[in-house]
């Protein structure tokens, strides 16, 4: 959809991804949204990667962007989470 657009009607590919909502979010207070959601119903997750399992942390990550329909920057989810788990733990 996104070369078409380019291609065939000149659309400015930054402004046509924005538009169709495409972009990956990065703000910190929309993906907090997300993650508040996800940790709040994985309670045995949560307590599994503070009792030292860090692996888990992908799998929050993968958690966040389903939560997002996949627009959430895996690697600011990431770096997010663990000082969220940290903190609260």
């Amino acid at each position: 959809d996104l070369l078409v657009a380019v291609l065939d009607r000149g659309a400015d590919p930054a402004a046509e991804i924005a538009r169709r909502g495409w972009a990956a979010v990065t703000d910190p207070d929309q993906l907090g949204e997300w993650i508040d959601a996800v940790l709040d119903r994985a309670g045995e997750q949560v307590a599994a990667y503070r009792e030292g399992k860090r692996g888990l942390v992908g799998w929050f990550v993968a958690q966040v962007v389903a939560a997002s329909g996949g627009r959430a920057e895996p690697q600011t989810v990431a770096r997010l989470l663990e000082e969220r788990l940290k903190q609260s733990g």
